[in-house]
């Protein structure tokens, strides 16, 4: 039997002096536990610098896996490594959900992972949510889906106390980031500011400084400049309340990119509207790798944002934007629709309008906004469309409170297609590259609330997936992806291309699915084999991913 000494990370990142772990060496007698307790003392004081070290007995060599989340939105609240099994936690709180860390050391092994989460009273396993997923990446930008996450007692048999998700892969190289679903980073927004900067159509600005981290609570005001603003329609997004909720402010890139595209629906909607685009609110969170807003500098207290726009002695962020907002009604302007993206990554992507009940024009607001989250549901068939609902504590009565008419509901941008839209067995998981084409269809729905309507649009190649990440040489691998044009146009052409090579993929019906899917079977003969797809309706093509990147392949592993 082979017994091991596990280190732990700090939610920060920041390494602890590696404790004895008593419970792993339970069955070791007393001479030799004395014996291994020297052995690791002496390899101490030679390893200062070492994340995690595991010492073997009973196996010949020394096996290293490193854990590191000293990164911009790394976090990892407790990382602990044993052999070739990784162990999180046990997560107490909300705030310890997120994880985002590097692992190094694991070239071709297959990892085990165990998130274990804190939990009081019994479990009822029946209802908890199976569809989570993890991802991995390679280089940071395209990334692999780690699906089939199971939960479970810690201890078989139990339905009370703690529970566990298991997931296991398979890496490609020596050294992979691991994150509960695709990061978005207030780099990424610096990046996306930079591309947009030198539009005319641009002004980028900040409402001010966020309280720890002194970031720019930073935001876009997009127009068509040549066109006077007193008739036009002002539509204030904003993404990303709480820090984990990644899919808000893809969707908020993904808006932002179309109406700055060269399509005459994104023109006309820029003659016709002021747009206030806030990618990221909780900046500090976000910079932290943190769940919710930090209270604190180390982000040890926190809470939701969602639920404190009324509260009397409101926090730093919150005033700057109502300070915002009362500069802007000053100057003349006003806000006619609302939107708050938020995401719990894996739950159900859904619609919401919301209604403050001391709103005078009550009546007329819930019937507009049924128009316009109907036509949104339609362009986004997968996201549910749920009843209106009355806050008094939310952003919408917050935002109501100066702009009395504002039309104002809630996205959530998850990750996933829920099975009874894609007619499948199970949820579908999503990346990125999928959450910003929600953002295009967003937007096409708002074009078309205010009678622009989309004539002509490139599909959309949702949910690209291969049933396995490595094989041995001449092994099968099937890839597959669902094809969705918002204005019913059957697919012409739906290509994969693989190491720089097209391949025509084929028709699998779905009985019942608004989809098309397809997929393409591959013989593993090439060592690596990463990809893009590529779909046209016969009018316009799109390619997935839209940026110059691949996403990762399959590969071949002996």
């Amino acid at each position: 039997m082979a017994y091991f000494k596990g280190s732990e990370i700090t939610s920060d990142g920041g390494l602890l002096a590696i404790r004895e772990l008593d419970e792993t060496m339970a069955e070791v007698p007393i001479s030799q536990k004395n014996n291994l307790l020297n052995r690791i003392n002496n390899m101490l004081r030679k390893t200062i610098t070492a994340m995690c070290i595991i010492v073997c007995l009973n196996l010949p060599g020394l096996s290293e896996i490193t854990l590191d989340a000293n990164f911009e939105s790394g976090h990892l609240v407790k990382g602990k490594v044993f052999g070739n099994t990784v162990n999180i936690g046990p997560l107490n709180s909300d705030k310890e959900l997120w994880y985002n860390f590097r692992i190094k050391g694991v070239k071709h092994q297959s990892i085990d992972f165990v998130v274990e989460y804190a939990h009081q009273g019994t479990i009822d396993f029946a209802s908890l949510k199976s569809n989570d997923a993890a991802m991995v990446s390679y280089d940071g930008k395209g990334y692999e889906i780690v699906n089939d996450v199971q939960p479970g007692a810690k201890n078989p048999g139990s339905v009370s106390g703690n529970y566990v998700r298991r997931f296991s892969h398979t890496f490609r190289e020596e050294e992979a980031f691991v994150s509960y679903c695709v990061p978005y980073t207030n780099t990424m927004l610096a990046v996306l500011s930079e591309k947009i900067q030198n539009n005319p159509n641009v002004t980028i600005n900040k409402i001010g400084d966020s309280k720890f981290k002194k970031l720019p609570v930073t935001y876009f005001r997009i127009t068509d400049k040549a066109a006077s603003d007193a008739p036009k329609k002002k539509i204030f997004i904003m993404g990303r309340e709480d820090s984990y909720e990644v899919g808000g402010s893809w969707a908020v890139e993904g808006i932002t990119r179309f109406i700055l595209s060269d399509d005459p629906v994104a023109k006309e909607m820029l003659k016709k509207m002021v747009f206030y685009i806030f990618p990221i609110f909780s900046v500090d969170g976000v910079a932290g790798g943190w769940t919710n807003y930090p209270l604190t500098a180390d982000g040890s207290n926190y809470l939701y944002v969602t639920a404190t726009w009324n509260k009397p002695e409101a926090l730093p962020e919150v005033k700057l934007m109502k300070a915002f907002f009362e500069k802007l009604k000053v100057s003349g302007e006003k806000i006619d629709v609302s939107f708050r993206h938020h995401a719990s990554c894996y739950w159900r992507p859904f619609v919401q309008g919301e209604v403050t009940k001391d709103t005078k024009e009550n009546k007329e607001i819930r019937s507009e906004l049924n128009k316009l989250v109907q036509i949104e549901k339609n362009n986004l068939f997968w996201y549910e469309k749920d009843a209106i609902r009355d806050v008094e504590d939310r952003f919408s009565w917050f935002i109501a409170q100066i702009f009395p008419k504002v039309l104002t509901f809630a996205y959530h941008n998850d990750f996933i297609i829920n099975k009874k839209y894609a007619k499948e067995k199970k949820e579908i998981v999503r990346r990125n590259e999928d959450i910003l084409c929600d953002g295009e269809l967003i937007a096409r729905a708002l074009g078309e609330y205010f009678g622009i309507e989309t004539k002509e649009a490139a599909p959309y190649i949702m949910a690209s997936d291969v049933d396995k990440n490595c094989g041995k040489k001449g092994e099968v691998v099937t890839f597959s992806a669902y094809y969705y044009d918002q204005k019913g146009l059957a697919p012409e052409k739906v290509e994969i291309n693989i190491n720089g090579k097209p391949y025509k993929m084929e028709v699998k019906a779905v009985e019942g699915s608004k989809f098309t899917k397809f997929q393409y079977s591959l013989v593993l003969n090439e060592p690596i084999n990463n990809y893009y797809l590529t779909a046209s309706n016969g009018k316009k093509e799109r390619k997935i991913p839209q940026d110059d990147y691949l996403l990762p392949g399959p590969f071949i592993i002996e």
